[in-house]
């Protein structure tokens, strides 16, 4: 987690975007390794795949610490808050060692990426220069100032609410996991009823991903 503290209840009035980007096929694919990814204990790596559809190389994951530590320290000097991306969830900034956190890890970011570089010059390393001019395209329409939207929304938002409750030690109704991934529209949440299946469908993709899930209160029978 971050330096500040989230609960899950907190995100229940934010607004989110709605559509995922990734074809049936290739979501296929990533759901597979996601959940080969969450096996092995590799949460990080399972969330990166639900964000942008696979894994990234060597070069994009500098790009995108880096890119994303450019945003929360940019952010944080405009707003005086620090923002989760790519929720856009942003929280009051404490105290002043708190901005000094953001900067350094920006710095050193910007730092880590100019060395990259520079070694691959020094050493004529032109694939890795091209890679890195790769990895920039790649990020063009996915940094935090952008409209981003992950390439599987639904299961990066259940990855979301798993790492909030597994930080909390907290257990969530199948009912609010529904709820929070149609938080875009209010009038929905308002209306929404239980389905006879009791959400069977949810509760599979949350049990695949480990969610951890309240029990159900039994329905008394009329």
């Amino acid at each position: 987690m971050s330096q500040f503290e989230f609960t899950f209840r907190q995100f229940l009035a934010l607004s989110w975007p709605i559509k995922s980007t990734i074809s049936k096929k290739s979501r296929q694919t990533a759901i597979k390794r996601i959940v080969e990814l969450l096996q092995t204990g590799n949460s990080l790596t399972a969330d990166v795949v639900c964000k942008y559809g696979r894994e990234l190389s060597y070069e994009e994951s500098f790009l995108r610490l880096y890119y994303e530590a450019k945003f929360r320290w940019e952010y944080a000097v405009e707003s005086g808050k620090e923002v989760l991306f790519p929720w856009k969830v942003a929280a009051k900034i404490k105290s002043d060692s708190d901005f000094k956190i953001l900067k350094n890890k920006f710095e050193d970011m910007e730092r880590m990426i100019s060395q990259m570089f520079m070694r691959a010059v020094d050493s004529h390393d032109g694939e890795r220069i091209l890679n890195l001019a790769k990895a920039v395209s790649f990020f063009k329409d996915k940094r935090p100032s952008s409209d981003f939207i992950p390439a599987d929304r639904e299961r990066a938002l259940l990855l979301f609410i798993k790492t909030i409750l597994d930080h909390s030690k907290e257990k969530i109704p199948i009912r609010m996991v529904a709820q929070f991934l149609i938080l875009d529209d209010a009038e929905a949440r308002k209306k929404m009823k239980t389905p006879a299946d009791g959400f069977s469908a949810l509760r599979r993709k949350c049990l695949q991903l480990g969610v951890p899930l309240a029990e159900s209160r039994k329905r008394k029978k009329k």
